[in-house]
């Protein structure tokens, strides 16, 4: 595919929320930086070896194991008819377009199950050596027994992300001297540190590593791809009617990407900006000239509503 053709594709895939880079100064526009996969410090542990990536998503740490070597991926997410929080799930994103974009763009063989944690099994989706669990646990009404299922169809590692509640935070600070969860309503269980450690062991896992992982800064290779701003440091923007949106003027934004992914907002061949508003389902493609950049922080943006909590990154061996 050109370059024309490869952002032509993109950019009729409604939402994003992996930043996935494709080449040729080229990539998704989602918020999900594409340095994220460097934090969990893989070298050759892929190589060889077979990855099920259980919350996919738009794929990026599938694409990434078939880069690092894996000789088998599989992704599995709810991209339809999600059992759990359906309305949620059908409100901020479309299925599997950005997924199905990405594997056609990358010519990738990473396979695709629609299917929940709670469906993992050796007849549906097979044994595998490393198990991807990123960012799903804390959404789970049942983060035990998702734990259990998949240590049924993990040989050897399982590379865990979520987030918990620390002390200082929402508890104690003496509460990290037992096993506790919170329930968020529908979000599910937000555990604390030594209780992700004691379900893992319930969970027949006997080996955790802290030691490999890293807080990956903002790096030169990101700012590459356009402007990133979340919600918490958002800039202010004044968009007129001539982009077509309904957004009053001064209304918070993020800008996610540019036009062309290795392009500065400031360049004359960067013609339009991918932006989001309010709930991650609101993005757009607008015009560069009617956004008026302001370089204030919005005032409109509620920091009581922001969860304070804390990422666990971890590998869990057999």
């Amino acid at each position: 595919m050109t370059k024309e053709e490869i952002l032509g594709r993109i950019n009729r895939v409604r939402f994003w929320y992996h930043r996935i880079d494709l080449g040729n100064g080229i990539c998704t526009a989602g918020s999900s930086g594409i340095n994220r996969f460097d934090r969990y410090c893989f070298s050759e542990e892929l190589r060889g070896k077979s990855v099920l990536d259980i919350g996919a998503w738009d794929g990026l740490e599938s694409f990434k194991a078939e880069q690092f070597g894996a000789t088998r991926v599989v992704a599995t997410d709810v991209w339809q008819d999600a059992p759990v929080n359906k309305k949620y799930w059908e409100g901020i994103r479309n299925g599997d377009e950005g997924f199905r974009c990405v594997r056609e763009i990358l010519n990738s063989s990473v396979e695709q199950q629609n299917i929940d944690v709670f469906q993992i099994s050796e007849t549906k989706t097979g044994q595998f050596d490393v198990v991807f669990f990123l960012g799903v646990l804390y959404h789970l009404q049942h983060p035990l027994q998702a734990l259990q299922i998949i240590s049924r169809v993990c040989t050897e590692m399982l590379v865990l992300e979520t987030a918990i509640i620390a002390p200082g935070e929402l508890l104690a600070e003496e509460s990290e001297q037992v096993p506790v969860m919170q329930l968020r309503g529908t979000s599910g269980w937000f555990p604390n540190r030594l209780c992700v450690e004691e379900m893992l062991k319930l969970a027949d896992f006997k080996k955790f590593d802290y030691s490999s992982f890293k807080r990956v800064p903002t790096t030169a290779r990101d700012a590459q791809f356009g402007v990133i701003s979340r919600d918490t440091i958002a800039r202010d923007y004044d968009l007129t009617e001539e982009a077509g949106m309904k957004l009053a003027a001064g209304t918070p934004v993020a800008v996610l990407n540019t036009e062309l992914g290795d392009m500065e907002i400031a360049h004359p061949q960067a013609r339009r900006l991918r932006i989001q508003w309010g709930r991650p389902d609101r993005q757009a493609w607008v015009d560069k000239n009617v956004v008026k950049i302001s370089g204030k922080r919005p005032e409109a943006l509620d920091k009581s509503k922001q969860t304070k909590t804390t990422r666990l990154i971890l590998k869990a061996y057999k």
